[in-house]
């Protein structure tokens, strides 16, 4: 789907937090963190258990050097990845947080 028309269905459903990821999804792939961060911020909103949407949101913070933001946005992802399976490496994100914060 296209950007317009991703703001479309948002403004149909407003409720829904996949629109919202999917616009997420769209502007991380165009390395846009800032917008990405505000759509993956608005899924969070309607879908806070979600690890995916934590863990794009980690990434976003830490591609505008927000370091510190984005490992507790990589745990939170972690410790909800125990409820819902993720569409991330889990083992891979335990190697990173473990190689950031030295334990």
């Amino acid at each position: 789907a296209s950007e317009t028309d991703l703001k479309i269905l948002i403004q149909q459903n407003p409720e829904l937090a996949a629109p919202h990821f999917a616009l997420g999804t769209l502007y991380l792939e165009r390395q846009e963190w800032a917008l990405a961060r505000r759509a993956f911020s608005q899924a969070d909103a309607r879908d806070p258990e979600n690890p995916d949407v934590l863990y794009n949101i980690a990434i976003c913070l830490d591609q505008l050097n927000r370091q510190e933001q984005a490992l507790i946005w990589y745990q939170l992802a972690l410790e909800a990845s125990r409820n819902r399976p993720p569409n991330f490496d889990i083992s891979e994100l335990r190697r990173y947080l473990a190689n950031q914060t030295g334990s």
